[in-house]
Parts: structure tokens; C-alpha cells; sequence
């Protein structure tokens, strides 16, 4: 069997969702009938897809999609940046 070499660059750069998604909407039959943005947007939903269940809420893990909340609000200092900010001006 043949690969694309989109479906091998998408492995390479480790985004096995895409590539999973690239594989299966390859082989099929109503593939000929999807837009240049319908085929990208199946190929990003399957990538969010297993980024999201691979990770927890609070995983901490480099280049993760799902950042842990934050501790401290940052509606105080941003507020309070913003009255010292529009007392310069």
C-alpha cells in the first residue's frame, strides 16, 4: 500500500489524530465530495479529540492543549494595571 506523504509528515511531526483522520476520510468514498476547510476541520477536530483525551484538566505536560487553572485571579492586577495605565495618559 501506498502512503501519502502528508500522512507520513503528520506522524513525523507526532499529530497522530490528523493523521489517523487523514487515513480513514482518505479512504473514503465521500472524500472526493469535501472543501480544502472540510477536510482541515475533520483533520483538527480528530487532533483536539486526542489531545483532550490524553491529557487530565490539570496536565502540566510541555506543548499540552489543556493548561491547569490558575491559582490567583488575574482580574485584580489587571484591573488595577489598567486604572494606573489610563492615569498616564
Amino acid at each position: 500500500m501506498l502512503t501519502h506523504p502528508t500522512l507520513d509528515l503528520l506522524q513525523q511531526l507526532g499529530l497522530n489524530g490528523m493523521a489517523k483522520a487523514f487515513a480513514e476520510i482518505d479512504a473514503s468514498a465521500d472524500a472526493t465530495a469535501l472543501t480544502h476547510p472540510e477536510w482541515l476541520a475533520l483533520l483538527l477536530d480528530q487532533e483536539a479529540i486526542d489531545v483532550t483525551d490524553a491529557c487530565s484538566p490539570a496536565c502540566a505536560m510541555p506543548g499540552c492543549a489543556i493548561k491547569p487553572p490558575s491559582k490567583m485571579s488575574t482580574t485584580a492586577p489587571r484591573a488595577a494595571s489598567t486604572a494606573r495605565s489610563s492615569k498616564r495618559w
